[in-house]
């Protein structure tokens, strides 16, 4: 009797270290999501394009106003007549529209994790407090 009460003993012990574990996993993906700005957080499986303005607002303390700016600098972008435009080399990254007066940006998937990238490496400008 005293060996079986030791068993079930042991192996509830086992099954708690187990389920912490398991536990302690959960609420680290939890906090790393919670963690993972809002532009990283997928929304649906379609591949679509974010607009470059829009997808900046998610981006949590980057200067929004600064963002063209910024991909200008760090050649992603160039100026053509006082206005940006988007290397063809990166178009896998960022795709160009006219709108008629002026060239929106917008952002491919992969494009979006550059920018993603460049923010949590501090290549972005931020909001000043």
């Amino acid at each position: 009797m005293a060996a079986e009460l030791q068993h079930v003993k042991e192996t509830m012990a086992a099954e708690l270290r187990s389920v912490k574990g398991t536990m302690a996993a959960r609420i680290e993906a939890l906090e790393a999501r919670e963690r993972t700005p809002l532009a990283l957080v997928p929304t649906s499986h379609e591949v679509h394009l974010a607009k470059l303005s829009t997808y900046a607002h998610s981006l949590q303390d980057a200067n929004v106003l600064m963002i063209k700016s910024d991909l200008w600098k760090l050649g992603y972008l160039y100026r053509q007549s006082g206005a940006y435009r988007a290397y063809r080399k990166h178009g896998e990254l960022i795709v160009e529209r006219s709108n008629g007066k002026t060239m929106d940006f917008y952002l491919t998937p992969r494009g979006q994790e550059l920018l993603v990238h460049l923010h949590n490496q501090g290549k972005l400008t931020k909001k000043k407090s």
